[in-house]
Parts: C-alpha cells; structure tokens; sequence
C-alpha cells in the first residue's frame, strides 16, 4: 500500500467487513472500489479477493470471475493434481504452502448435495479459501472463513450436470 493512503484504506476496510456481515454487498463493492483505486500494491492486498466475494453476493459472477482470475495471477501457483487422487466422500489432507492452490476437477449431476470443508491443524495459520467454479469459471460457491474461524465450508446443491473444478487455497488472511 501507499503509506500516503493506509489510513483511508483500512477504514475501507473495516467498512468493507460490517458491509459483508450485514449482506449489504453492493456497499461493500463501492467502498472496495474506492480502496482499489488506491491501492498501488495489489500483490500484498486482498481487495480484489474481497471485492470477488461481494460481486458474488450480487449475483454479479462476471465481476467476481475477474477480480478471483486477478487474484489467482497475483497470488497463486496453479499445480494440478490429479483427479483420481481426490476419492469423494473421503478425508484428503493438502498441504498449503504460500502461493500455493489446487485445482481439482470433477463432474457432478443437478441436484446434488456438495460439502466441501478445510480445517487447518490446530498449529496452523493458513486461512483457507475454496471456490467451487462451473465448466466456464464461473463462482457458483465460495467461502473463505466459516463460523469466524479460518477454516472453510461450502455446503450447497449443484445446479446443472456438468464438470465444476475445486479451487482449495488460502487467502492469505
């Protein structure tokens, strides 16, 4: 950040947090919007990450596909892994390193129940984010932080037969 401008930032911020909390998203995007505009180091914030997360409260997945695709080019390494490594329904432990995220294909039908979850060791800090995109990268869930922890949770119903990746990485937080 501008030390010229860390003080505004941080309010924007903290405004950004109660507008979320308070699923007012659209506040949310127009502070954010303010504190991008400033920010003059995007590798070292997550104004874009925050940003993502409102569009998605707004149903705005175009916006929020291109500030999560800014993010994962600022932020992260892509290594893949192998989809017959992830067996559904079973425990995987990953290790999450810095710049470090997993993207993992699969196919799923309409109507099904999905739950993905991140818990860290309890001597970890790694604050996880998943996302969950269909066949063409849009978001169709996201969470970073559960249950004020920073831990992760997507519980949902996949909306149409097709191929979804799994996005598991940490935002840093």
């Amino acid at each position: 950040l501008n030390p010229e401008h860390d003080s505004e930032v941080l309010i924007y911020a903290i405004q950004r947090n109660i507008y979320i909390e308070q699923e007012r998203f659209q506040d949310a995007v127009d502070i954010l919007n303010k504190a991008v505009a400033l920010d003059t180091n995007e590798e070292v914030t997550g104004l874009r990450l925050h940003r993502a997360a409102a569009y998605v409260g707004l149903n705005e997945y175009d916006l929020a596909k291109k500030d999560f695709q800014k993010w994962v080019v600022l932020h992260l390494d892509k290594d893949e892994q192998n989809p017959e490594e992830l067996t559904l329904g079973e425990p995987k432990r990953l290790e999450m390193l810095p710049r470090h995220s997993y993207w993992i294909e699969f196919s799923a039908q309409a109507g099904e129940h999905l739950t993905v979850q991140s818990n860290r060791l309890s001597e970890s800090v790694v604050d996880s984010l998943i996302i969950i995109l269909d066949s063409d990268g849009v978001p169709i869930f996201i969470n970073d932080d559960s249950s004020r922890s920073y831990d992760s949770l997507i519980e949902g119903v996949i909306p149409a037969d097709g191929s979804y990746t799994l996005v598991i990485t940490h935002a840093g937080g």
